[in-house]
């Protein structure tokens, strides 16, 4: 059997994100033009803060924009291979237990603290399944994948049609299941921030490098 790949909706979520990023550099740049135009002492401070909180999303609607364009479901004999950016997680097919649609749970399945259209990501703990494990672009048309240690859910653009390759799949059978391997790009920073000996002089970097910003941006003023 060859393998089939799946896209999610990829449209409305580009969209969003590219709007999204305009807005973040648009606002971002013109309170920073501002703040550096005319303003002086402590609304200099305030506007600079704002132009920086402005800022603050500009990456992750980027990294997730990116992986919107990047993401896919392949589905072959073997396995299953989702990606999602810089996320992988090969799953053998005799360890897929069940595929259904989200909508068929009986419950509103709950989703991640952070969402928004074309990044349905994370992971949430729903006491009727466990962990489930969001890479999704929507709710609509989401299917859930059970397998022994999650549950995953995605949003090809044809649910139907990936349920027709999947039950085709299990019905040939897998002669060599795909290896397991996950690929996670938050682990290595998980790692760091539940090693205490790490996480203290990040704080505290992170500490210095704000008060020396107040600093800055207080006596710059003050001085000119």
């Amino acid at each position: 059997m060859e393998v089939t790949r799946f896209l999610p909706p990829r449209r409305s979520g580009l969209v969003f994100h590219a709007l999204a990023v305009l807005a973040s550099l648009a606002g971002g740049t013109l309170t920073l033009v501002y703040a550096l135009s005319g303003a002086s002492g402590t609304q200099f401070t305030l506007i600079l803060a704002l132009a920086l909180l402005l800022f603050v999303p500009l990456p992750l609607l980027l990294y997730r924009g990116f992986a919107l364009l990047r993401a896919n479901y392949n589905l072959e004999r073997d396995g299953l291979r989702l990606r999602w950016g810089l996320r992988q997680q090969d799953i053998p097919l005799p360890e897929i237990e069940w595929v259904r649609p989200a909508s068929e749970l009986g419950f509103p399945l709950p989703l991640p603290p952070l969402h928004w259209p074309g990044a349905i990501l994370g992971v949430r703990a729903v006491p009727e399944l466990g962990p489930v494990e969001f890479m999704s672009a929507t709710t609509a048309g989401m299917l859930l994948l059970a397998t022994p240690d999650r549950v995953y859910a995605i949003s090809p653009e044809d649910p139907r049609a990936f349920i027709r390759a999947f039950q085709r799949a299990w019905e040939y059978g897998s002669l060599s299941p795909l290896p397991a391997y996950s690929a996670r790009p938050t682990a290595f920073l998980e790692q760091v921030w539940q090693d205490r000996l790490a996480r203290f002089p990040l704080l505290i970097g992170l500490g210095l490098t704000l008060g020396l910003f107040l600093l800055v941006a207080l006596v710059l003023p003050a001085s000119g």
